[in-house]
């Protein structure tokens, strides 16, 4: 038995090949538009929360000495204490680590 996800995300490669057929006029019409996937809903997430003295241990556990021990603990520091993601944490940190520490590897 295949999961619900990725059941929608083959659905979805489907629709969007035969969308591109029928943009080339390879295929009259896209009939794979209209097919709706099964549902699904995730009702509670599975990232894992560090515990407070996890997150100490990590954050004392990286070399400040270097520039890319301050860029590291910055960055994951700002993690930690407002909940973002990597993606996030860097746009929101973009200019203030970057201008100190230096371009990211």
């Amino acid at each position: 038995m295949v999961n619900v996800p990725t059941i929608k995300q083959r659905l979805a490669g489907v629709r969007h090949l035969v969308d591109w057929l029928a943009t080339g006029q390879v295929v009259p019409v896209n009939p794979a538009a209209s097919v709706r996937g099964p549902a699904h809903s995730i009702r509670r997430g599975t990232t894992l929360v560090l515990a407070p003295n996890e997150a100490r241990q990590l954050l004392d556990a990286i070399d400040v000495t270097t520039a890319a021990g301050l860029r590291d603990r910055a960055l994951i520091g700002l993690m930690v204490y407002s909940f973002a993601r990597i993606g996030a944490a860097r746009q929101r940190g973009h200019c203030s680590v970057r201008s100190v520490v230096g371009p990211s590897d």
